[in-house]
């Protein structure tokens, strides 16, 4: 399943990810969604527990049960290590459950990548997250687009996968921002402001990216994380560089 990316509200937008719009298959990963006052921008991400990157990568659903266990000192291991095979490994699931003796292997094996996971997550709990949204109206004295695209009532909701069930491990997970103001205005210059609304016309939406660092627990099911980074690209001209960066 490839979910959509893009802000959802009563207009009728293209949602589809611009791969998709142009033919392109991209490779599946669990839905992710954003809401603020009744927005949904649903995300594709496509990042695996227990497998992390050199880099930031994208958040997906095993990225969040890695934070939530990271964060939960006194999270059942051992209660959890069906729904992790359901979830995580499938096939070893299927041909485990029917025999007791395999069945003790794979939920040793769980219990242990769980653990894993937890620890890479401490480790690097910094991940990638990509969205679209829009930008306002010029203001000439400040020389800056107005644009905040995010509150303190965002927050990215990951679901789990149908195969996961609805046992131990969160069915949903929740990730909030402690500093949403991080990213406020699109700094341009007058004459570039100009030539930039006359490029894109009526077509307010750019592409952010934001490095977001899972900081704790908020509640049951929910995470908090800080954006350290943001960087805004107008996604028709990609490789003229980001239109503004915020952090390091």
């Amino acid at each position: 399943m490839v979910s959509a990316v893009g802000f959802r509200t009563n207009e009728s937008f293209d949602l589809r990810p611009e791969g998709d719009r142009h033919g392109v298959r991209r490779p599946s990963g669990s839905r992710v969604s954003i809401r603020r006052a009744g927005l949904t921008l649903a995300l594709t991400f496509l990042a695996t527990l227990g497998m992390r990157q050199a880099v930031a990568a994208p958040f997906e659903y095993p990225d969040a049960v890695a934070s939530y266990l990271r964060f939960s000192p006194d999270f059942d291991y051992d209660a959890a290590a069906d729904d992790f095979l359901r979830c995580e490994r499938p096939a070893v699931w299927r041909a485990a459950s029917a025999d007791e003796f395999k069945l003790t292997a794979a939920r040793a094996d769980a219990i242990k990548a769980m653990h894993v996971a937890a620890g890479r997550a401490e480790a690097d709990g910094t991940f990638t997250l990509v969205s679209s949204a829009n930008f306002g109206d010029y203001d000439p004295k400040g020389q800056r687009f107005s644009f905040r695209p995010f509150s303190v009532a965002t927050f990215y909701s990951v679901v789990a996968p149908a195969s996961c069930g609805s046992g131990f491990l969160p069915p949903k997970i929740d990730l909030f921002f402690e500093n949403p103001e991080f990213v406020d205005g699109l700094p341009m210059e007058p004459d570039a402001a100009k030539a930039f609304l006359e490029r894109r016309k009526s077509d307010r939406s750019v592409r952010v990216t934001l490095t977001v660092s899972v900081t704790g627990l908020r509640g049951d099911g929910q995470l908090d994380g800080k954006i350290v980074r943001a960087e805004v690209v107008d996604p028709l001209q990609q490789t003229a560089g980001a239109l503004a960066s915020f952090g390091q």
